[in-house]
This record gives structure tokens, sequence and C-alpha cells, in this order.
């Protein structure tokens, strides 16, 4: 899949401008918001914890001499149940794009104080409301957090308190 600049640009200003420590990428898939995190936390001195149940050999590959990254094969709601490196500055739900799981991940984080979520393909192509986003509308809700959507790039939201 081709990713948009707008989609990188998003995470990479975002890492910036939050100064992000702590970085947590559910879906790893071909690279792409691991190429954006990847390089934003060269000026924060942060790291990204990139988490996929597949090995994503190639994309791990592409980064094995950066230090800061930390590939992790797994599935994305046990890897968080056993986080222990402190408050999350900002999650990425990219991985399986059904309601339960995108709300499963969103639900087992709370706990570690994101300030940014990213949730990527809310909208389907054609536009319409994919399961992620309601996963975020019903989350929000909950948790009485702010949810944003963009109609870039299959949809791409975002929840911030």
């Amino acid at each position: 899949m081709n990713f948009s600049l707008e989609y990188c640009n998003m995470l990479y200003l975002s890492t910036i401008i939050s100064d992000a420590k702590n970085i947590v990428e559910f879906g790893t898939g071909t690279g792409a918001s691991t190429y954006a995190f990847s390089e934003a936390i060269k000026l924060t001195n942060g790291n990204l914890w990139s988490v996929d149940i597949a090995e994503c050999k190639t994309v791990r590959n592409k980064y094995v001499d950066n230090k800061n990254i930390i590939f992790v094969q797994s599935d994305s709601v046990e890897f968080i149940k056993n986080w222990n490196n402190g408050n999350i500055d900002i999650l990425l739900c990219d991985s399986d794009h059904s309601y339960e799981r995108v709300y499963r991940e969103l639900d087992a984080s709370i706990k570690y104080n994101p300030k940014i979520i990213f949730i990527h393909d809310t909208l389907f192509g054609d536009y319409t409301i994919a399961p992620p986003y309601n996963a975020c509308v019903d989350f929000s809700k909950k948790h009485n957090l702010k949810f944003m959507n963009y109609d870039f790039q299959h949809g791409f939201g975002v929840i911030i308190k």
C-alpha cells in the first residue's frame, strides 16, 4: 500500500511536537509508520515499540542498527497487558481492523495514559465508516476523550484528552 505524505507527516510532526519518548505501534505492516516514527525519534531521543503478530522481517531488517526501535512479534493486546515502560506518549492502532480488536487495544492501553492515539483505516475506500471508527467513538465516549477523524489514507482517527 502506498501511504500518503499527510499520514507520515502527521505521525512525524506529532512525535516531534509532543517530544514523544515512548511510542507504541500496533501493526508494523509494510513499515510506513515505522519510518515516520524512526525519523522523528532521532530528534526526540525516544523509543518505538513496533508490534505485529507477523514477523515483518523485511521491515525489521531495515532498522537492524537502530537500537531505539524494538520489534515485537506478538498479539497487540497481550503485549500491552505486559507493558512496563511507563506512560505511552503516542499509540498507533493499525493491526486487525475489526471493531473488537481496535476497542480491546484501546481499552488495554488506556491505563498508560497515551497523550495521542492514532487509529488507521477508520474509513473504507468509498469513505463510508469502517469498524475502527465505531470503536473509536465508543471508546472516546466511555473515557470522555475527543475523537477526530480525517478522510485521507482510508481514514485516520485521532483521540486526545
